[in-house]
């Protein structure tokens, strides 16, 4: 009897305290779902966060039109400036909703960003998923509100599959940034995007060394045959004269790796396959073969020329060394690909382009 009369009073205590849970409604949260990070004096970085209003703090009685938030700090560390810039907030902030981290170029050259990224993947209220992307002024592209966005952010976002398809946008995240960065041998890339009269443009590639610095940049041009041998690209253009600039349309373009060893020395072949099309009147002086040798001319010149580069900058964003491990187990994946073998390594590039429309009445395969 004592003991029910105990176990009552106790249960009567515990529901009389109500509810402690730390959950928030959503109408009681800042979403963030952009993050800039440029670099500040004495080691420190500003940090900028742009939070998404919910719908019903903008609407009602308030005249403001703006659907988001820009809270700065400046720290050196990221778990300081998290913290730091809460005092801004009078909402939660919740970082599930994280898809973009801006880092500014300065940044980049000057500090491991595996430091930074290491953070967000330990750090279970944030998306490893968020997109990774480079900026000559970080900030700058995390503030900026393009008219014509439904959701904030989409200016960003939209650039990489889910709007614009372009050839110009290499995706990367932050979980694929944190993988490549501790795999021995590999290094990554990140696309640079700037702000242009008001609107978020694609600049390029930022490319990393071994030590996770940014060590050198790729330009549109090189981007596009970048994201051509990375992961292939379902439209684009060739410029096949840079004085008239005519050339033709890319409608599917892919690279395959395969490598040998031919005079005791590493040899990667590259085969490149492209699908394209006459799009401009211009270039009807000349019959289908004639254009597809001017492309293949091109593409093998190009490519060959962006191989190089990468190779004496020591930088391996293709993956080349897994790609030729995959195939030799026998040799170990360690950073020796990429003082030893890789630098050493030659490259063939065999481009083979076949117009497949010549936007005629006729459909012509004439490959000459």
């Amino acid at each position: 009897m004592r003991l029910s009369r105990t176990f009552g009073i106790g249960l009567c205590c515990l529901l009389l305290q109500g509810c402690q849970s730390d959950y928030k409604d959503i109408d009681r949260r800042q979403f963030i779902v952009m993050m800039s990070l440029d670099q500040a004096d004495n080691g420190k970085f500003t940090l900028a966060l742009k939070g998404v209003i919910p719908q019903l703090q903008n609407s009602g009685a308030s005249s403001s039109t703006a659907s988001f938030d820009i809270y700065k700090t400046t720290a050196a560390s990221l778990g300081q400036a998290i913290q730091k810039v809460r005092q801004q907030l009078f909402l939660e902030p919740d970082y599930s909703h994280l898809k973009a981290v801006i880092f500014s170029e300065q940044f980049a050259e000057r500090n491991d960003l595996t430091r930074y990224i290491d953070f967000f993947i330990r750090r279970r209220d944030f998306q490893d998923i968020a997109i990774v992307a480079i900026s000559n002024n970080a900030e700058k592209v995390v503030s900026l509100h393009q008219e014509a966005e439904r959701t904030t952010g989409d200016s960003v976002f939209m650039k990489f599959g889910e709007g614009a398809n372009a050839e110009y946008n290499p995706i990367i995240q932050l979980q694929q940034v944190y993988k490549y960065s501790l795999t021995p041998g590999l290094t990554f890339y990140c696309p640079i995007l700037n702000v242009s009269d008001d609107k978020v443009v694609s600049a390029g590639t930022a490319l990393f060394g071994r030590d996770n610095r940014m060590k050198m940049k790729l330009t549109l041009l090189e981007t596009k045959y970048f994201n051509l041998l990375r992961s292939g690209i379902s439209r684009g253009f060739i410029i096949l004269d840079p004085v008239k600039e005519y050339g033709i349309g890319i409608r599917l373009a892919k690279a395959e790796f395969r490598f040998k060893i031919e005079q005791d020395a590493l040899l990667c072949d590259v085969h490149v396959k492209v699908q394209a099309q006459i799009e401009d009147s211009d270039v009807l002086d000349f019959s289908p073969s004639e254009l597809q040798k001017l492309a293949k001319k091109k593409l093998d010149s190009d490519i060959s020329s962006l191989l190089v580069k990468m190779q004496n900058n020591r930088v391996d964003p293709l993956q080349l060394g897994l790609k030729y491990w995959s195939k030799n187990p026998v040799r170990r994946l360690n950073n020796e690909w990429l003082t030893e073998d890789y630098p050493e390594m030659k490259f063939r590039v065999h481009s083979d382009v076949m117009i497949t429309r010549t936007g005629t009445l006729r459909f012509n395969t004439d490959r000459g």
